[in-house]
């Protein structure tokens, strides 16, 4: 049986690679997960990068790579 190695599948990738972690109330993480997939159907096409606090919810969100570019 082969391990999942998370910190290396976890940061390589052609197409997409995205990082989330968030602490909050269960509404407020739904909120933001929701938010973040309305950004991927955006125009501009990713969510957005960096480290968000909010009332109840504290987010990070990482896209070292998206659409095979390096950010």
């Amino acid at each position: 049986m082969e391990t999942v190695k998370f910190h290396e599948d976890a940061v390589k990738g052609n197409d997409c690679v995205l990082h989330v972690s968030m602490q909050g109330s269960k509404d407020k993480i739904l909120a933001k997960l929701e938010e973040m997939v309305s950004q991927i159907k955006s125009p501009y096409g990713k969510p957005y990068q960096g480290c968000v606090s909010g009332f109840k919810c504290t987010a990070h969100v990482i896209t070292p790579i998206w659409n095979g570019e390096e950010y």
